[in-house]
């Protein structure tokens, strides 16, 4: 009994040992070019997703699973001794959906949960396109009475989950992306 112990122990290790080297071989999907605007209250963000068609996404559209990626869209404030306080928080969700009478993938746009757009492609590379580029969003509307203090705007990617052989789950998901302190206009 111990022996057999001792070797499910070294099959366990030795599976282990050679996990981190499958999945340094990938780049790790992240979020790239944050930019932040301001159109009078609102805030208008950009950016895109890299990296992120690797990790089994393109997989799961092509197989006519429904297949989002979440972007989480937060404005922050700094604070030197203590946690960053969160000022205001958005979500975009980008889902495709392969329709497999049609050749078709629909992609929806829902920002807070409320349909913001809705587009077909047929080509899976335009759709991998719209998915990983964010283009002037109206993420936040600022309001006038908001104090006047440095804001940060930090946005990162969830892109579902995944197992760790077949038994441990794990979510898979950007490091946060944050753009230079700035101040909001009046």
């Amino acid at each position: 009994m111990r022996a057999l112990a001792a070797l499910v122990g070294l099959v366990l290790t030795s599976l282990l040992w050679t996990l981190p080297s499958t999945a340094a071989d990938a780049p790790k999907p992240r979020i790239a070019g944050l930019s932040v605007s301001f159109e009078g209250p609102q805030v208008i963000v950009s950016f895109g997703l890299r990296h992120a068609f690797q990790s089994g996404l393109r997989e799961r559209i092509e197989s006519g699973l429904s297949t989002s990626v979440i972007y989480d869209i937060q404005l922050v404030r700094d604070r030197k001794w203590w946690l960053n306080r969160k000022v205001l928080s958005s979500q975009l969700e980008v889902t495709a959906k392969y329709d497999v009478l049609t050749l078709e993938y629909r992609l929806n746009f829902k920002l807070n949960g409320k349909l913001i757009d809705s587009k077909i492609f047929q080509d899976l590379g335009l759709l991998e396109r719209a998915m990983s580029q964010v283009v002037d969003l109206p993420a936040f509307v600022v309001e006038r009475g908001e104090n006047r203090r440095e804001i940060t705007l930090r946005v990162r990617a969830d892109l579902g989950s995944r197992t760790i052989m077949s038994l441990i789950p794990t979510r898979i998901t950007t490091d946060w992306a944050e753009s230079r302190r700035f101040v909001p206009p009046t």
